[in-house]
């Protein structure tokens, strides 16, 4: 253990180092944010000590799936919602419940060593017979049920029979969606508190996770995270939910980058309420409703799927869940149930690969962090006292050393590639490792 510290310790010290070294090798100012101009604020941080990055982080929905199939690609948690496992599948008909799938689905996880994320909602319509329906076609509302006992009961049913077999519980599918809820924040403040202790009661070790909020570059949805906040309703959870859907541009390629903006904003409107809690990511894709295919390649495809973990990472999120495996409607596919992973699965296993035992360091973008304008980076250390930068941009591309210590470079998609001392590196969409030692 002593001679693993010693290890690491060095490799942070070279890590430093090597950062300082290959921005000045490229001509930039070198180290924070280097810039004359006060307009161009540093997003980069610095983790001291290093954070390690455990495969729980990478995440995925299961969609359309009702039989307990699950990824072979390398993921390492799940999210249950989209895959007739609403409170309106489970209890179509009061106190009658049918737990086949959620049965299977929570089975078929456990098996492959996968904790389970399990979303609440949405009402069956015998709880609400005049709510306004829901968008599945079986009976049920997006308000909330007319008498809140039902909700209390559903609640403690799921939590009672999946005690120390769900993970985390999350308290209502984008609630900010006015397709997904059309109660009041004051009503869903009520279902989240009631939801919350009865969860903690039967189950302490679960994870209670808020009503998750989308599109947060929309003024209405941080009006409601804002009300949410103030009447105490993130007080009823261990983590925030949020989903990183449209930013209100059309371009595809690129986007996961943007996401950085909607984590911002989120966090601001929770600092302004004195909440500080950790934040997942329970569901993002591409595109929103409905589906088309990705208007890009295969390569683009795997391209824009590590950069959403990785910037995951950057965003210093828990979790984040790719929506979604398993349904071959999606848009951008990592693997149809029962058959071989797209080239965008096999990247997702790659990716995990590469920072297995690894632990973050840093990241940064832009001339802010003293790097071109359009290139990403987050650097990390191994206990084997090896240290990796990991590069991309979101358009484009540049050409920058990959430093004097550099002995590999590996791109998505591609197999590992000897580096010579000083050489240079095409830095582009696709993400990159540099490994050094």
């Amino acid at each position: 253990m002593l001679r693993n510290a010693v290890r690491v310790a060095a490799a942070i010290a070279a890590l430093s180092a090597l950062t300082a070294i290959t921005v000045a090798e490229a001509g930039a100012p070198v180290g924070g944010s280097g810039v004359a101009d006060a307009s161009v604020r540093s997003s980069g941080w610095t983790a001291d000590p290093p954070v390690p990055v455990g495969k729980v982080g990478f995440g995925v929905d299961i969609v359309g799936v009702t039989d307990g199939s699950m990824p072979t690609i390398d993921v390492g948690a799940v999210r249950l919602r989209d895959d007739a496992t609403r409170w309106s599948k489970i209890e179509p008909r009061q106190d009658e419940y049918d737990w086949s799938t959620l049965d299977k689905l929570v089975d078929g996880a456990r098996s492959k060593g996968l904790p389970v994320l399990y979303t609440m909602g949405q009402t069956p319509l015998w709880a609400n017979p005049d709510g306004v329906h829901c968008r599945y076609k079986e009976p049920c509302t997006i308000e909330p049920p007319d008498d809140l006992r039902d909700w209390d009961d559903y609640v403690r049913r799921v939590a009672t029979r999946y005690k120390g077999r769900i993970e985390a519980y999350e308290l209502w599918n984008e609630a900010t969606h006015p397709g997904f809820y059309g109660g009041t924040v004051e009503q869903m403040v009520e279902m989240a508190r009631r939801a919350y202790q009865i969860i903690k009661s039967v189950d302490p070790s679960a994870l209670v996770i808020s009503p998750s909020a989308t599109m947060l570059h929309r003024a209405q949805t941080r009006t409601w995270m804002s009300r949410f906040a103030s009447l105490g309703g993130y007080s009823y959870a261990d983590r925030v939910a949020v989903h990183l859907y449209e930013d209100g541009t059309d371009d595809v390629i690129g986007w996961p980058e943007r996401a950085e903006a909607m984590v911002a904003t989120a966090r601001s409107v929770l600092a302004a309420h004195g909440v500080d809690k950790p934040i997942w990511d329970t569901e993002t894709t591409e595109e929103p409703e409905p589906e088309p295919p990705f208007p890009g390649t295969a390569r683009e495809a795997a391209d824009w799927v590590t950069r959403y973990y990785l910037m995951g990472l950057y965003n210093r999120l828990g979790r984040s869940y790719y929506y979604g495996w398993g349904d071959a409607n999606l848009g951008l596919r990592l693997q149809d149930a029962g058959e071989p992973p797209t080239p965008a699965g096999r990247a997702v296993t790659q990716l995990v690969g590469w920072l297995k035992g690894a632990s973050i360091r840093f990241c940064g973008h832009g001339t802010a962090d003293g790097l071109p304008p359009e290139m990403w980076q987050c650097g990390f250390v191994y206990a084997s006292g090896e240290y990796a930068l990991i590069r991309w941009t979101a358009q484009g591309s540049v050409s920058y050393p990959a430093g004097p210590t550099a002995y590999e470079a590996e791109r998505i998609g591609e197999a590992p590639r000897p580096v010579r001392p000083g050489q240079s590196l095409q830095i582009t969409g696709t993400p990159v490792i540099i490994r050094h030692r």
